[in-house]
C-alpha cells in the first residue's frame, strides 16, 4: 500500500527530453516526456488499445504516437488520431498525472489530482542555490527493495561495521600508524575523496560524535556537521508573510542566513551558532542570557561575537504558550561574522517547541523571524532596526529598538514588554571584571 496524496521525485530535469522515458512510479507504468515548449509530462504507460508500454513510440509534435498501430495521444491523455479511421471513442484515453519541475527534479503526483498542490513540494532549495551551496547530480541503481534502501539510509550506525575498510576504519588506522592515540579524541571528523551521493557533510547529533565531509575542505561544511556533534539541530526561518507570524507559515530548515546551522556556504558566511544554540553549549554563561517574564523593561546587548561582556540575549518565553519562545540578540561584522553586510538591529528568533515546527525535516533549534515585511522571504535584513517596534498582538508582547550603536564595542537598547508586572529596572551590558 503507498500513500499516494503526495509528491515523488520520478526523475532528474535533465533525463526528461524529448524521447519517452519509461518509469515504474508506486508500482505504475509511467511515461514522461517534455512538451516542444520544455513542459515536462507524465501519462499512463499503456496503450489504451492493445497496452503497448507508450514509452516505446515516438513524440510527434505534442503527441505520442504508439509503436504498435500508431495511435496518437495529447498531453491531456486523449486520444487524438486513430490511424484508418476518422470517429474516436470517448474512452480512447490513457490516465494523466500532475507533475512539477523543481529543485531540478521532476516531482509526480500520483493521487487525486485536485489535491495537487506544487507549494506542498518538500524545500530543496539549495539545489537551486549555486551562490551558496555546493551540490552533485548522480544516480545509483539499486537493485534491491525501495523499503531496505530507505532502512539503509536512514541508519547511520551501521557505517562502521558494514563499511569497516572504507568509511573512518581505513582513516583510523592511518591517524593510528601516524602516531596518534585516536583514544583521546573525543570527535573524529572523516574527510573523504568525494561520493557519488547527494550530501555535502553527514554527522551524528551527538554521540557517537562522528562526522563525514565528502570531499569539502571548507568551514561550512565542518562547522555545521561539528555543530551536529555538539547536539545541535539545524537552524530554520519562518515565513508568515504578510505578518511576522501566525496564520499561514512556512518554514526553511536552513533558512538563518546568520548562522552556520542554517544557509552559509559562501565565503565569509560562516557565521557565528546563535544566542540560544551558545547558551546550550554553555559557550555563553547563563547570567548573559536575561528572561523577560513580564512588564517593561529595557536591556542593552552586546554584540554576540564580543567576549567578556555581560548581556548576549533576552529570552522571553509566553507562559500561556509552551510553544512560543522569543530570543533576541545583536550581530556585528566581527571575526568569523564578518561576512554581515547589515544587521544594525535586533534579530529575533522563536525556539524550539515550535508553534510552527519545520515537518518533513530533521528539525531546528531555532527559527528566525523576518522583520522586514517588505521584502518577504528575504531573511538577509530580517533584523527589527532602530525606532521600529515588533507587536505580538495575540500575546501581548513588544520588543523596540531605542538605540544602536556599531562596532566590536557597539551596543543595542531594547524596550521590552510582556503582560503583568510594572516597569522594571534597566541593565546595561558591561565588560567583564
Amino acid at each position: 500500500m503507498f500513500l499516494r496524496n503526495y509528491w515523488y521525485v520520478a526523475a532528474t530535469d535533465a533525463e526528461v527530453g524529448r524521447k519517452p522515458l519509461p518509469r515504474t512510479i508506486l508500482g505504475e507504468p509511467v511515461v514522461f516526456f517534455r512538451t516542444e515548449a520544455g513542459a515536462p509530462v507524465a501519462m499512463e504507460d499503456r496503450c489504451a488499445h492493445r497496452h503497448l508500454p507508450l514509452s516505446m513510440g515516438k513524440l510527434v509534435g505534442d503527441e505520442l504516437q504508439c509503436h504498435y498501430h500508431g495511435l496518437r495521444f495529447g498531453t491531456d491523455g486523449r486520444c487524438t488520431r486513430i490511424p484508418g479511421q476518422e470517429q474516436i471513442p470517448r474512452g480512447a484515453k490513457v490516465k494523466t498525472y500532475p507533475v512539477a519541475e523543481r529543485y531540478h527534479w521532476i516531482w509526480i503526483w500520483m493521487g487525486d489530482p485536485a489535491l495537487a498542490d506544487p507549494a506542498a513540494i518538500t524545500d530543496f532549495h539549495w539545489l537551486d542555490d549555486p551562490n551558496h551551496w555546493g551540490a552533485k547530480a548522480s544516480y545509483l541503481h539499486v537493485e534491491a527493495n525501495w523499503q531496505l534502501v530507505v532502512d539503509n539510509l536512514l541508519d547511520l550506525t551501521h557505517l562502521a561495521f558494514v563499511h569497516d575498510t572504507t568509511i573512518g576504519n581505513l582513516a583510523d588506522q592511518a591517524a593510528t600508524a601516524a602516531g596518534y592515540n585516536i583514544a583521546n579524541y573525543h570527535n573524529r571528523f572523516y574527510v573523504l575523496p568525494g561520493l557519488s551521493c547527494g550530501w555535502a557533510g553527514l554527522a551524528y547529533v551527538g554521540y557517537p560524535y562522528q562526522a563525514w565531509s565528502n570531499a569539502y575542505n571548507v568551514l561550512w561544511v565542518y562547522g555545521h556537521e561539528l555543530g551536529h556533534n555538539f547536539d545541535l539541530w539545524h537552524a530554520g526561518s519562518l515565513n508568515c508573510s504578510p505578518q511576522v507570524i501566525g496564520g499561514g507559515c512556512s518554514v526553511n530548515e536552513y533558512g538563518d542566513r546568520f548562522d552556520i546551522m542554517g544557509n552559509n556556504s559562501n565565503t565569509n558566511e560562516q557565521m557565528h551558532f546563535n544566542a540560544m544554540q551558545k547558551a546550550a553549549l554553555n559557550w555563553i554563561p547563563a547570567s548573559s542570557v536575561v528572561t523577560h517574564s513580564s512588564g517593561t523593561a529595557t536591556y542593552t546587548l552586546s554584540p554576540l561575537e564580543s567576549g567578556g561582556q555581560a548581556t548576549y540575549a533576552v529570552k522571553i518565553p509566553v507562559p500561556s504558550d509552551a510553544n512560543r519562545t522569543y530570543w533576541i540578540e545583536y550581530r556585528q561584522p566581527i571575526g568569523v561574522d564578518s561576512g554581515i553586510a547589515s544587521s544594525n538591529g535586533a534579530q529575533i528568533r522563536v525556539a524550539a517547541p515550535f508553534q510552527f515546527p519545520c515537518t518533513n525535516c530533521g528539525g531546528d533549534d531555532t527559527e528566525i523571524l523576518d522583520m522586514t515585511l517588505g521584502t518577504p522571504g528575504n531573511f538577509g535584513d530580517a533584523a527589527l532596526l532602530l525606532n521600529q517596534t515588533y507587536t505580538d498582538a495575540t500575546y501581548g508582547v513588544s520588543v523596540t529598538v531605542t538605540g544602536v550603536t556599531t562596532g566590536p564595542a557597539g551596543t543595542l537598547t531594547l524596550s521590552v514588554s510582556a503582560p503583568g508586572g510594572g516597569t522594571a529596572r534597566s541593565r546595561r551590558s558591561r565588560g567583564a571584571r
